[in-house]
């Protein structure tokens, strides 16, 4: 547009075209200006409308609240204060009255008086005599108790009696899983004394066969030590249990 401006104006029809421009300019900056507006109150809106929401945080720090400062309001108490008013006081004033004065005269006076001679009054006096009584005090006399004494009698004395252990010919184990019965005699028709767990070793003392039987199955005779000082002592078959040492050399009864 300078330059069109220096330009000599060689052509008429150039004046209308630099008017032309003129005017498109001037919109061009009007347009602008007026977005510029409108940002700037889009962004004032925006402004506004977080200030608004966040008043609660800013408003407290911005515009503090004010202080109750006490107010200190003297008060007037009337206070009596009692006056010394004089009190008038009743001096007593000694006023001297001479009274005249009587003295008295002594007049001796002749008085007769008689005078009684003593009598003389005997007086008995009692004098106290003294007499023992005897009196009698008994006498204690012990009693003797007779006292018994028991005499020492000898308790009798346990002699303990010795018991030949059987001896061990071999030894057996449970294999388990089940536990095994132990029999008071080579039967299964004897009664149950107790059951062996499994993997508990049993020392063999004798075998023999079924109970009234010359070819039934073996039994071994055995013992077992249940806790540190108890054992047990019965009957197992020879099927229910595995041989650690070898029992085929104990003879029958």
């Amino acid at each position: 547009l300078t330059a069109l401006r220096e330009e000599p104006f060689r052509i008429l029809g150039r004046r209308a075209e630099l008017q032309r421009l003129e005017n498109a300019i001037r919109r061009q900056r009007t347009r602008g200006r007026v977005m510029m507006l409108m940002t700037l109150g889009a962004v004032g809106i925006v402004l506004l409308f977080v200030a608004l929401i966040t008043r609660n945080q800013w408003q407290p720090a911005l515009f503090p609240p004010p202080t109750n400062t006490p107010t200190y309001t003297p008060t007037i108490t009337a206070t009596f204060t009692p006056s010394i008013t004089p009190t008038p006081s009743n001096t007593p004033t000694a006023t001297i009255t001479p009274s005249p004065t009587s003295t008295p005269t002594w007049t001796p006076t002749a008085t007769w008086t008689w005078t009684p001679s003593p009598t003389w009054t005997p007086s008995w006096t009692p004098t106290a005599s003294f007499t023992p009584t005897h009196t009698l005090t008994p006498t204690h006399t012990p009693t003797v108790t007779p006292t018994f004494t028991p005499s020492i009698t000898p308790s009798p004395t346990d002699t303990p009696t010795i018991t030949p252990t059987a001896a061990v010919l071999c030894r057996v184990i449970v294999p388990g899983p089940d536990p095994i019965n132990v029999r008071s005699e080579p039967t299964t028709a004897a009664p149950r004394i107790t059951s062996l767990p499994e993997n508990t070793i049993l020392e063999v003392i004798a075998r023999a066969r079924q109970l009234g039987t010359t070819e039934g199955p073996i039994w071994y005779q055995i013992r077992a030590q249940l806790g540190a000082t108890s054992f047990v002592e019965g009957w197992v078959r020879q099927d229910t249990v595995t041989e650690i040492d070898n029992c085929n050399a104990i003879p029958f009864p």
